[in-house]
C-alpha cells in the first residue's frame, strides 16, 4: 500500500517568541530584518547612507519641513549639526549650530521641539542637551536654547532657567522641566518668553521630569501636556485665567526606562518601563507581551539604559525601542511592537548599531544615526541612514545584500490535546509561495524530542517564479527528503536586489517510523 502523502500549509502566528520553550511556542521561533503584514512576513526594506560627515553619534534629532528642504539637526556630545535633504535625498554642507559656551559632555543627550513666535515671525527650534546618558536622574542642568529653524546660524539661550530635564511644545506654549519635578511655560507664541505675561512655574510632582510631550487638546481646545517624571505620569490642561494651567496626577506609580523612549502611535503614547512596556490612551495601562519581554529586560544593558530610544514605522504599524543588547553600549537590536498585527518581534540592527531616529513625516524614510567611524570621511565619519529605501545596504558605492529571513515553530503528527505523536514526519516536497525577487532559500531544521540535538539540513536555493520554466513541477517546488518527529522551516533571502513576501506555501508530509530516539 502506499504511503499517505498529505499537503500540509507551513504557516505560524504572526511575530517572533522569544519567551517560553521552543515546543510551546506558536508564533515563529526565529527570524532576522523581517516583518509581518496581513498576517504574512515579508522582508524589512534596506536602507543607504545620506552623508558620513556626522562629529559623532546623534544623540536626537529633529526634522523640520520647509519649501521641499527637510532641515535636520542632530545633537551629539560635543556639536549641534544642521543639513537640509532634499526629496531625493541630496544632502546640503554641513552647519554648526552649537551654541557659544555649550557644555560638552559624553553623557550629553538632546531634547528638540519647534515652536512658532508670532511676534518674529518665525519657526523656532528648541534644544536642550544634559549629561542624562549615565544617570536619567542627574541633576546638571543647562541651558534651554533656540534659533530660527531654517537658518545656520548658532543658537542662543532662552530666558528660561536652566534646566536638567529637556524641552516641549504644546500649542503655543514651549516647556521647561527637570529636577524636583518643577517645570516652566513661555508666554504664548514666544518660546523665549518666560518671565512675560502668561508665563509661569508650577511644581507638580516631587521627583525628577524627564519628558514632555503634547497630549490632544482639553477643555476648550487648550493645549495639554503630558509629563513622565521618574515615578509618575502627569498632566497639565489649559483653563486661562490666573491658573493658566491645571495639573493633576494621571499614575502615581509609574516607571519610565529612558526619556528617549516615549512615542506617541495614533493619539496613544507607548514608552518602556522599568520591567514592563507602557501605554497611555486615557488611562496607564500595561502593554500585553507575553513574547519577548524577557528576552528584552534580561539582556538589557542597563548601565546604558538612557540611550534606549523609540521610532515608528507607521505604514506597517511598527513601534521600534531600539536598546544596547549584552555588553553593547550603543543600540545594537531592536524590539518591534507592532500595532496593527498585536504582535512582537525583534532584529539586530545594521552595522554596529544605531543612536537615535526620526520617523517619516514629509520626507518619506525614517532616518536613523550610525555608531560606526567611517574612515574614509573628509569629515566627521558618522553615517546619517536612510531606512526604507530600496532592499538592499547602500553605503557610496557598495551595495550589499541584507540577510533577512524568519523560522516557523516546530511541526509535528498532531495527537489530539495530548500533544504529539510519537511518529516522525518526513517532508518530501515544498512548494514556496512567495512575492519575490532573487534567488531565496530554505532550510529545514530538525530534533526526535525536546531535549535532543537539532539537526540542520543543507540549504535549497530556489528562484524566483519568472525564472522557472512553465509546467516544470521540479523547478517551481523545493524537493527534498527530511524527516524528524519535531520540524522547523526557516526562509531567507541573501542576494542583492533581494526582497520577498510570503504567502501560503504548503509542505508534502508523510508518516515516518513510530521510534522516539534521542
Amino acid at each position: 500500500m502506499a504511503e499517505s502523502i498529505t499537503p500540509f500549509r507551513i504557516w505560524s502566528k504572526p511575530g517572533i517568541a522569544r519567551d517560553g520553550t521552543t515546543l510551546a511556542n506558536q508564533n515563529h521561533e526565529d527570524g532576522q530584518w523581517v516583518r509581518w503584514q496581513r498576517g504574512d512576513p515579508r522582508k524589512i526594506g534596506g536602507y543607504r547612507r545620506l552623508t558620513n560627515l556626522l562629529d559623532n553619534p546623534g544623540r536626537g534629532m529633529n526634522v523640520f519641513d520647509q519649501n521641499d528642504q527637510t532641515y535636520t539637526h542632530i545633537g551629539n556630545i560635543n556639536t549641534l549639526q544642521q543639513m537640509q535633504i532634499n526629496p531625493n535625498g541630496v544632502v546640503s554642507a554641513m552647519s554648526d549650530r552649537t551654541p557659544a559656551a555649550f557644555t560638552t559632555s559624553a553623557n550629553n543627550l538632546w531634547q528638540f521641539d519647534t515652536s512658532y513666535d508670532t511676534g518674529a515671525t518665525l519657526n523656532y527650534l528648541l534644544a536642550h542637551a544634559a549629561p542624562n546618558a549615565a544617570d536619567i536622574s542627574s541633576n546638571t542642568t543647562a541651558p534651554v536654547y533656540y534659533g530660527n529653524a531654517t537658518a545656520t546660524a548658532v543658537l542662543t539661550a532662552t530666558a528660561f532657567p536652566n534646566v536638567s530635564g529637556g524641552v516641549a511644545v504644546s500649542g503655543a506654549y514651549t516647556w521647561a522641566y527637570g529636577s524636583d519635578g518643577v517645570v516652566y511655560w513661555s508666554a504664548p507664541n514666544d518660546p523665549d518668553g518666560y518671565g512675560a505675561a502668561g508665563s509661569g512655574t508650577a511644581r507638580p510632582c516631587s521627583a525628577k521630569i524627564v519628558r514632555a510631550l503634547a497630549l490632544r487638546a482639553g477643555a476648550g481646545a487648550g493645549p495639554t501636556t503630558l509629563f513622565w517624571s521618574l515615578n509618575s505620569l502627569e498632566r497639565a490642561t489649559f483653563v486661562g485665567g490666573t491658573p493658566i494651567f491645571n495639573f493633576d496626577t494621571i499614575s502615581p506609580m509609574s516607571s519610565i526606562l529612558s526619556a528617549a523612549s516615549v512615542i506617541e502611535f495614533n493619539g496613544v503614547y507607548f514608552w518602556c518601563g522599568i520591567d514592563s512596556f507602557l501605554m497611555f490612551n486615557g488611562v496607564v495601562r500595561d502593554l500585553p507581551n507575553d513574547m519577548n519581554v524577557n528576552y528584552f529586560f534580561d539582556n538589557l544593558n542597563y548601565a546604558y539604559r538612557s540611550r534606549v530610544f523609540a521610532m515608528k514605522v507607521p505604514r506597517f504599524g511598527e513601534i521600534w525601542w531600539c536598546y544596547p543588547r549584552g555588553a553593547a553600549t550603543e543600540c545594537t537590536h531592536a524590539i518591534i511592537y507592532n500595532v496593527k498585527e498585536n504582535t512582537w518581534y525583534d532584529t539586530s540592527l545594521p552595522n554596529s548599531g544605531r543612536s537615535c531616529a526620526q520617523y517619516a513625516q514629509v520626507f518619506r524614510s525614517p532616518l536613523m544615526c550610525g555608531v560606526d567611524d567611517d574612515a574614509s570621511a573628509t569629515s566627521g565619519g558618522y553615517r546619517l541612514w536612510q531606512h526604507e529605501f530600496g532592499v538592499d545596504a547602500l553605503d557610496g558605492v557598495s551595495v550589499l545584500a541584507i540577510d533577512s529571513y524568519y523560522e516557523t515553530h516546530e511541526f509535528g503528527i498532531p495527537l489530539g490535546d495530548t500533544g504529539a505523536s510519537k511518529t516522525s514526519l518526513i517532508c518530501n516536497v515544498v512548494e514556496p509561495d512567495f512575492l519575490q525577487t532573487g534567488n531565496m532559500y530554505m532550510i529545514v531544521k530538525g530534533r526526535q524530542n525536546a531535549r535532543s540535538e537539532e539537526r540542520e539540513s543543507s540549504a535549497y536555493t530556489f528562484a524566483e517564479p519568472s525564472t522557472t520554466v512553465e509546467g516544470d513541477y521540479q523547478q517551481q517546488n523545493i524537493n527534498i527528503r527530511e524527516g524528524s518527529r519535531y520540524m522547523r522551516f526557516r526562509f531567507g533571502s541573501n542576494v542583492q536586489g533581494g526582497t520577498y513576501q510570503g504567502g501560503k506555501i504548503m509542505a508534502h508530509f508523510q508518516p515516518g517510523d513510530a521510534r522516539i530516539t534521542s
